[in-house]
């Protein structure tokens, strides 16, 4: 097999199909990169471009997840009721404080990130995460609250 014939043959296709996934150049090449180096490790001769496709889709994938769980950002909502009272201050810390138990930790952030004034955009290029999968959390946030506000928990 000429490996360097394979790479200029597949390279587009695997940077495309990571692109399409990451959204960041930077990472795309990285993914494509490592399976590369997967690929000729482990010697996937017999059908290296398939098997290259879809090691570039799970590493995608998985880049997207690891990304999904960090925490970029620290709004603390407890700095903001700095101005109330401090009966005021008091019962909002407390809601908070019960709202992050409710919430996962993510959509709690994300949640505050859209209080805080956010638009759906900036929360796309913030967080790194596709639009609709920011809309299904706020929404699955908010509806959490609402059931949670009805049991009394809030």
């Amino acid at each position: 097999m000429d490996w360097s014939k394979f790479i200029e043959e597949t390279k587009p296709l695997f940077t495309r199909i990571a692109l399409s996934y990451t959204k960041s150049i930077e990472d795309a090449e990285d993914i494509v990169q490592e399976t590369y180096t997967d690929i000729f490790i482990k010697e996937y001769f017999d059908n290296p471009t398939g098997v290259g496709v879809v090691m570039v889709k799970n590493k995608s994938i998985n880049l997207y997840r690891k990304k999904g769980k960090k925490k970029i950002y620290d709004i603390n909502f407890r700095e903001l009721t700095s101005s109330c009272n401090e009966l005021d201050r008091f019962i909002a810390i407390d809601q908070i404080a019960r709202i992050e138990e409710i919430l996962e930790p993510l959509r709690f952030e994300l949640l505050q990130l859209y209080a805080s004034g956010y638009q759906y955009k900036e929360l796309v290029d913030l967080m790194q995460i596709k639009l609709g999968t920011i809309k299904s959390r706020i929404h699955l946030s908010r509806k959490v609250l609402i059931q949670a506000e009805e049991n009394n928990q809030l």
